[in-house]
């Protein structure tokens, strides 16, 4: 552990960098909670630069706690549409709720309290606490980890050791300057973001060049040691635009409390398996989703995709309906939508994608790439 006099230097100079260096993002012209709240939901495994559009739109939208709590899951879904991680908005908008049902919709300053909320974590509490009401609570997130990692040469896996993560927060909280933790909260995750980098750390830049231990045993890179990842996932999604006879579509709706994608509509979908062609999985999608049989299947597009270790080959198929009433036999719900007007339902990133390969073909008909691509429907995986 460090000195006293290490630790007040470390905070100095850092807070030195971070006044002369910072950058001027929309969520830090404010102090409201719920605002820094709804930028640290949507931070989480996101870049600030992919961030700040959706940000500014959902604010203009939803510009306090009430104002979320009061609109519809499938209005909130629809506007986090791109972000990814659907998780966080659902725990959001539940949370919302029951700020406003509990604490009438002022948000929590107590740490318990706030980390009873779903969603909220010991991170996203510290963030909101210190930032927002000033409170001497530490932050580590990623940024974080990667700079006191660094910095003090810990060793151990900060994703499954706990002592590690004791050791990480313990760290965090010595060095958190009394009354200014929102200032060192944001520098500190700063640093880690543009200075400290995972790949390429510009050391030369750091503010705290004089103070790390990694740079000190000449191996800086060697921090975090992360154990060996998990490995990618590769899979093949069917996904069918079932045609009534009117031209519409058929969406389904997935039920909320799914992990990826909850609360989403997309067209009738199924994950291949093995030995089952593309077009086998095509009618087992409809089958299974809607409850009737496809007519006429052919294929229009492909969308490459990845989220949460899952390399996703997206594969579509258009198709007739037999005549039957589709059914939410694998869904919450489904409703027939022209083409032009599925873009009002809250869809994940690769169904809209997949939408836009249908138009293309609709407009273009069969194109050059799918005789190469048609053989294949009948190859077994």
């Amino acid at each position: 552990m460090q000195t006293s006099q290490t630790e007040n230097e470390i905070s100095t100079n850092l807070l030195a960098w971070y006044a002369a260096h910072k950058r001027d993002l929309p969520w830090r012209r404010t102090r409201d909670a719920y605002a820094v709240w709804v930028s640290e939901i949507m931070l989480q495994q996101t870049t600030v630069a992919a961030v700040t559009p959706f940000y500014e739109r959902w604010m203009a939208r939803f510009p306090t706690v009430t104002s979320l709590a009061a609109a519809p899951l499938d209005d909130v879904l629809k506007l986090w549409a791109g972000l990814g991680y659907y998780a966080r908005a659902r725990n959001f908008h539940k949370a919302a709720q029951q700020v406003v049902a509990e604490f009438g919709g002022v948000v929590p300053s107590d740490p318990a309290v706030i980390r009873s909320l779903p969603g909220i974590g010991r991170y996203t509490a510290g963030a909101i606490l210190s930032i927002a009401y000033g409170a001497d609570e530490p932050v580590v997130d990623a940024n974080v980890i990667r700079v006191l990692c660094r910095l003090f040469a810990v060793e151990g896996d900060p994703k499954t050791s706990t002592e590690t993560q004791a050791a990480l927060w313990s760290l965090a909280t010595d060095l958190l300057p009394k009354g200014n933790a929102a200032e060192f909260n944001q520098a500190i995750m700063e640093l880690g973001a543009l200075v400290c980098n995972p790949a390429l750390p510009l050391c030369w830049e750091c503010p705290l060049v004089t103070n790390c231990a990694a740079l000190a045993a000449g191996s800086p890179m060697r921090y975090p040691k992360f154990q060996k990842r998990d490995q990618w996932v590769q899979l093949d999604d069917v996904a069918v635009a079932v045609r009534n006879a009117r031209g519409e579509i058929m969406l389904a709706k997935r039920s909320a409390s799914e992990s990826l994608w909850g609360g989403l509509w997309e067209l009738p979908r199924a994950t291949r398996v093995a030995d089952e062609s593309l077009a086998e999985c095509a009618v087992r999608a409809v089958r299974d989703g809607i409850g009737v049989e496809p007519m006429n299947l052919n294929p229009f597009g492909v969308v490459n995709h990845v989220v949460a270790k899952r390399k996703i080959t997206l594969h579509g198929f258009v198709a007739d309906c037999n005549g039957a009433a589709p059914q939410p036999v694998g869904y919450e719900e489904v409703a027939w939508e022209p083409h032009a007007s599925a873009s009002r339902y809250a869809m994940s990133t690769p169904q809209v994608r997949l939408l836009s390969e249908l138009s293309r073909f609709d407009s273009q008909g069969r194109l050059d790439i799918f005789e190469e691509y048609v053989p294949q429907l009948d190859q077994k995986k």
